[in-house]
């Protein structure tokens, strides 16, 4: 293989769930559509399916282990096979890089929760301290990263408020993208029937920061006021979670289990969307919010909690309430449904044309640009 060739090394060990997961194939589509003459060499967990990649992806697998196991690997095992193999860059897509890189490297960061103060400030101080060193590890990392990639300017602002953060380490913002071909516009009548319950839905996985306690409530706050409504949740309510359990006992003690829907992890997410009148997002903290930006591609009103980086991403496209607030959602909701139809129509539409422009073909030609400079200052 001629050396010209350039040779770029994917570490996706987080893709293993969640949105990490399901965009890696098409993120690895786009980035070979974007540079088909490069040789991409992709790092993931053994059990991550690789059939869909294209030819030119070459998938290496790494043994599943803890956090501990991870670590070591990324900082020890990693750049030994970068220089072994003589690659030409690093990309980590889910957070974390080796302290000291062989070669230049590009470090996505896009989890929020251990930089976002307004989530800390919720935490106890142990959980807080906790961030504290998975904050202090993710600035010795940037340190040893030639760019940082986050996906909004809030998630930027976040990295960069903190004392110890490297500002010599340039940030750049590249949103992230959904598969526009797969979530395709439908259009629905508005207002929703009033011979039934209004559907509420919320993708994502279970997590205190996407408070989908406050969802649970909501049902019963718009119940309370004389609006018969459902909510569809994307969680199992079998699965050995503190969190879930909560979350399940919360239906019980506000007599809504017959109202809260637990359909698990599934795939089917565009059927979802379909079946929903309204996606709610509750969530304190997050470094972009895809289901956002599926919802406004598929036609669906959303309703979302107003946190820095749902407020950039929504682009207006949305009806928001501070978060936390279960009556400010409740009224969120009211806003929506108070909508005339035209109207309505008119910023379906608008908020389907603002998702279209979150593609995986602008999102890695965007990557492959940084990649281009990058390879350019190496070899000089």
């Amino acid at each position: 293989m001629s050396r010209s060739a350039v040779q770029v090394h994917i570490n996706a060990l987080g893709a293993v769930m969640g949105g990490a997961a399901r965009h890696l194939d098409p993120f690895l589509a786009a980035l070979h559509d974007a540079r088909p003459d490069w040789q991409l060499h992709v790092w993931v967990y053994e059990r991550v399916p690789t059939a869909s990649w294209p030819a030119a992806a070459q998938p290496h697998t790494v043994v599943w282990g803890s956090q501990a196991r991870r670590l070591r690997w990324e900082n020890v095992e990693l750049p030994r096979e970068l220089t072994r193999r003589n690659a030409d860059v690093l990309v980590d897509l889910t957070n974390t890089t080796p302290v000291r890189c062989p070669v230049p490297s590009l470090l996505y960061q896009r989890n929020a929760l251990w930089f976002d103060r307004a989530w800390l400030a919720r935490l106890r101080p142990a959980a807080r301290v906790q961030a504290g060193i998975r904050r202090a590890l993710t600035f010795a990392q940037a340190r040893g990263a030639t760019v940082v990639v986050t996906p909004t300017r809030a998630m930027a602002d976040f990295l960069q408020s903190w004392r110890g953060w490297p500002g010599r380490v340039p940030v750049r913002v590249i949103p992230h993208a959904v598969d526009t071909a797969r979530f395709g516009f439908t259009a629905r009548p508005w207002p929703p029937p009033s011979d039934r319950a209004l559907r509420l839905v919320s993708v994502g996985h279970e997590a205190p920061h996407k408070d989908q306690l406050l969802l649970i409530d909501l049902v019963g706050e718009l119940q309370r006021r004389g609006r018969p409504a459902e909510l569809a949740l994307t969680i199992d309510a079998a699965e050995p979670d503190g969190y879930v359990a909560e979350l399940v006992e919360r239906c019980r003690l506000k007599s809504l289990t017959g109202a809260v829907h637990f359909l698990g992890r599934t795939a089917d997410v565009e059927r979802v969307y379909s079946d929903a009148d309204i996606m709610v997002s509750a969530s304190i903290s997050e470094s972009f919010g895809f289901p956002l930006i599926e919802a406004m591609a598929v036609g669906v009103p959303v309703v979302a909690s107003a946190i820095p980086a749902t407020v950039e991403v929504a682009s207006g496209c949305a009806w928001f309430f501070p978060p936390g607030d279960v009556a400010g959602a409740a009224d969120a909701v009211e806003r929506a449904l108070t909508v005339e139809t035209v109207d309505m129509e008119r910023r379906l539409d608008h908020a389907a044309q603002h998702a279209a422009t979150f593609t995986w073909a602008a999102n890695a030609d965007a990557v492959a640009q940084v990649i281009d400079e990058l390879v350019a200052d190496s070899r000089g």
